[in-house]
């Protein structure tokens, strides 16, 4: 069943507010004042039934928590667009899209994980859908009202079926093969293509450089805040050419934990240039992050326990020492008293004998007193 095409003649339209490879977005309000976006494709830039499958195989049980819901769309009419949430702030006068691309100066800090990870929930939502979104970027990467990621523009950009495409950063964040061949798409080859996207962003995001080329990468890329950059011509199979020229990938520090170094790695295979190499798809990708996360609790776990049980050891160690000490003690203590109690005897035996003595003496004086009297009488 088709999505009910948009009444576009039943929208306020505010204004248009950007322009990219594949069409033009404006800002516009439904008749209850809701705020949207209406994005008009140029029909050469886009394939309209990969939109229309895609668009149909997303919305089919409800939209995935992560993707931007198309509200109505049409790629039959005059004029094929797109009506989404209007997704964008006004500061000082000033319309700010609220898209990671605007966020990058942000970054790395401490968003960097939590969004790597919301980034790849909401592309495993897709591919559990199959649909693979073949255009992953700071720019189709945005951020609703509650502040959770949402993906956009998917099955735009390198894709089959198109007739010409000015440079768009998007390919700054393709795999090789992608760019040699956009046709492998139909052949199911985008969830792996996806999956090396991912790599990259999220190794930007963490990093502040892309994983490979990034000298090069840096003075093409839009700068944060920006939207693309003009009049650049871009070879996509020199871009390839030059991608698999670095085969390797290297960190700039070492990770913060095991629980990091286990999602480097993991990362790591993202970013291999051998296809077979990558998870097959997000969802098999998220599943090794979860378990990574299972591992490192569990490491957690067994590390309280083993502390624990050294806190343990130290206490009984310390009690036995404690009572040990305390023998010790009562043995010294014991000993001091028996030694105290022989002196104390000795004195007690000493003043007996000398109160004997003075006894005697007193009576030898006593009679001898006695004696003198006598005579003297």
């Amino acid at each position: 069943m088709l999505m009910q095409p948009p009444d576009v003649n039943r929208l306020q339209v505010v204004g248009p507010v950007g322009a990219g490879a594949c069409g033009r977005v404006y800002r516009a309000r439904d008749e209850s004042g809701r705020e949207l976006a209406v994005k008009v494709f140029l029909p050469a830039a886009v394939n309209p039934p990969l939109l229309e499958e895609s668009g149909l195989r997303l919305e089919a049980i409800g939209w995935p928590a992560g993707v931007l819901e198309a509200l109505s769309e049409d790629y039959r009419g005059k004029q094929m667009l797109r009506v989404t949430p209007f997704l964008a702030d006004e500061v000082d006068g000033v319309l700010v899209p609220r898209s990671l691309q605007h966020r990058l100066a942000r970054f790395p800090g401490e968003e960097s994980w939590p969004v790597v990870l919301e980034i790849l929930r909401a592309l495993a939502a897709m591919h559990e859908r199959q649909v693979a979104h073949g255009n992953l970027k700071p720019g189709n990467v945005f951020f609703a009202d509650d502040g959770k990621v949402v993906l956009t523009d998917w099955t735009l950009g390198n894709m089959p079926g198109i007739e010409s495409l000015d440079y768009t950063d998007a390919i700054l964040y393709q795999s090789p093969e992608q760019l040699r061949d956009p046709g492998g798409y139909l052949r199911e080859k985008g969830y792996r293509w996806d999956v090396f996207s991912f790599g990259v962003l999220a190794f930007r995001l963490l990093t502040g450089a892309f994983p490979r080329c990034t000298e090069t990468f840096d003075e093409v890329a839009p700068e944060p805040g920006m939207t693309r950059r003009e009049g650049i011509a871009a070879n996509f199979k020199s871009i390839a050419r030059m991608i698999e020229g670095r085969p390797s990938v290297a960190w700039p520090d070492a990770p913060a934990n095991s629980l990091e170094s286990a999602y480097r790695d993991l990362l790591g295979r993202c970013l291999s240039l051998d296809p077979s190499g990558r998870p097959a798809n997000a969802g098999e990708l998220l599943r090794g992050f979860e378990q990574a996360e299972r591992a490192a609790a569990e490491e957690q776990t067994r590390d309280a326990l083993l502390d624990q049980h050294r806190r343990a050891r130290r206490s009984a160690f310390r009690a036995y020492v404690a009572s040990g000490l305390m023998a010790a003690a009562a043995l010294v203590f014991s000993m001091l008293w028996n030694v105290k109690s022989k002196e104390l005897e000795s004195e007690e035996q000493g003043r007996r004998a000398d109160t004997a003595r003075l006894t005697a003496e007193r009576k030898v004086a006593e009679s001898r007193k006695t004696e003198a009297d006598e005579v003297l009488d």
